[in-house]
């Protein structure tokens, strides 16, 4: 079967266009790859909240969850009670990404 050359230059465009319309907007600003770090400190924090939104959900990175103190009244530090809870209900001591 022939297909005009037009027709496959417009599938190609709108190819295109549906794959950026789908791309969320946190994404165009800070687009993932190598170097994704050096593009994060400039970036402004309302693009750095929305890629958080993405990412820290249970199926993708997990959630960060702070759990109880261990005494009642006794806070402590917040940061030694840091847990990251995927979507499965499994605890881990650290980002699963993190090493």
């Amino acid at each position: 079967m022939e297909v005009e050359p037009g027709l496959v230059k417009s599938i190609g465009a709108l190819q295109a266009e549906a794959e950026r319309l789908a791309t969320p907007t946190a994404l165009m600003v800070i687009t993932p790859g190598q170097d994704v770090a050096r593009r994060w400190q400039p970036a402004s924090m309302s693009a750095r909240r929305q890629v958080a939104r993405l990412l820290l959900t249970p199926a993708v990175l997990g959630q960060l969850r702070v759990t109880r103190a261990p005494t009642p009244g006794h806070r402590g530090d917040a940061a030694d009670r840091v847990r990251w809870e995927n979507g499965h209900s499994h605890l881990w001591p650290q980002p699963p990404l993190s090493q």
